[in-house]
């Protein structure tokens, strides 16, 4: 099912990143710094919970309301997990209060490019 609907891994993942802000991983939520929040849950992610891969803020434009996400030396080449981090990511955003966000991935492991790319807008 979700091979013919990915968008449910992604909101699967958006639902494991809202849950995690009542757990012990509250504290990666905390800071003020809407730059800082991303780097520390992106670098916890992928740091402690999957070992490998590299998380990258690429640009960050808050006055554009715009971030650019990569994700590196990603050894899993799976359109589950590209739409999974998808959700995490729009979670993540909206738990730091930023509206009507939108994540859209624009260079994917699963075609050829080395990198995973995450563009995240918000109003």
């Amino acid at each position: 099912l979700s091979k013919k609907d990915p968008e449910i891994v992604s909101k699967l993942g958006e639902f494991v990143i809202k849950s995690a802000q009542e757990g012990p991983f509250k504290i990666l939520f905390a800071t003020g710094d809407l730059k800082d929040y991303f780097s520390h849950i992106g670098s916890f992610t992928f740091k402690y919970f999957y070992s490998f891969g590299n998380f990258i803020i690429k640009d960050f434009l808050p006055g554009e309301n715009k971030i650019v996400v990569h994700l590196t030396d990603i050894p899993i080449k799976s359109l589950l997990f590209e739409e999974g981090i998808k959700g995490a990511l729009k979670g993540a955003a909206e738990i730091k209060g930023l509206k009507n966000v939108k994540v859209n991935i624009t260079k994917r492991v699963t075609q050829g490019s080395d990198f995973i790319e995450y563009v995240i807008t918000w109003e």
